[in-house]
């Protein structure tokens, strides 16, 4: 399965550090791929255990697209997203709310 790249391309080696330390990389992996079993392993675990996708918790994912530009819009002018490694632009939050969708 294909993970997205939003979730771990603000601090990669954190991410990689995790995947070697639960034994889904090891050190001869580069950081960005540890890093991608790190995220794909956590989606594996939410799928083992059950936890359901937006559309199992039962949102409506047409509306769900509707109501993105303003949640996207609406996290920036939070400044939540500042707290981040990453610097963090509704394009980039956009990206990640249409990845939860899959």
């Amino acid at each position: 399965t294909e993970c997205f790249k939003y979730v771990y391309d603000g601090a990669p080696t954190r991410f990689a550090d995790m995947a070697r330390a639960i034994g889904v990389a090891n050190s001869s992996d580069s950081d960005e791929v540890a890093a991608k079993n790190f995220i794909c392993s956590c989606k594996e675990l939410c799928e083992t255990c059950n936890i359901p996708t937006l559309s199992g918790y039962g949102i409506d994912l047409d509306k769900f697209h509707e109501a993105m530009p303003k949640m996207a819009s609406d996290a920036i002018a939070s400044g939540s997203p500042g707290n981040t490694l990453k610097d963090i632009c509704v394009d980039d939050v956009l990206e990640i709310y249409k990845n939860l969708c899959k």
